[in-house]
């Protein structure tokens, strides 16, 4: 589950690296693990705790469960579900001034028709 905001980002990363490389793979596992797609975030030990709130899969995954397995009303889920919109609009920004960035430094290096 990667949002369009990551996938902006991975994209701009590989128009200047011309590769991937590890780090969206471990961005990505670490994004799982503490983010509750494995258990719940309260199962992360208290010292990374404070990280899951900067994950945006907790706020993806927290009313789901509270919607599916608490049986919570939706409005029950509305401050996780603004969080989570909030990020999406600041992720899809940041993505696309990066790949707007990236574009810019690839045409002006030459390296666009590589791709």
């Amino acid at each position: 589950m990667q949002s369009v905001g990551n996938e902006l980002i991975s994209a701009a990363l590989i128009v200047i690296f011309r590769t991937s490389g590890p780090m969206l793979t471990v961005v990505m596992g670490l994004s799982g693990l503490l983010g509750g797609a494995y258990y719940s975030t309260a199962a992360v030990p208290g010292w990374l705790q404070g990280l899951t709130d900067f994950i945006p899969l907790t706020y993806a995954l927290r009313p789901i469960r509270m919607l599916l397995l608490g049986g919570a009303e939706l409005g029950e889920v509305g401050r996780d579900v603004s969080i989570l919109a909030l990020i999406a609009i600041v992720s899809v920004s940041v993505g696309t001034l990066c790949l707007t960035s990236a574009l810019r430094r690839a045409r002006r290096s030459g390296t666009l028709s590589l791709y």
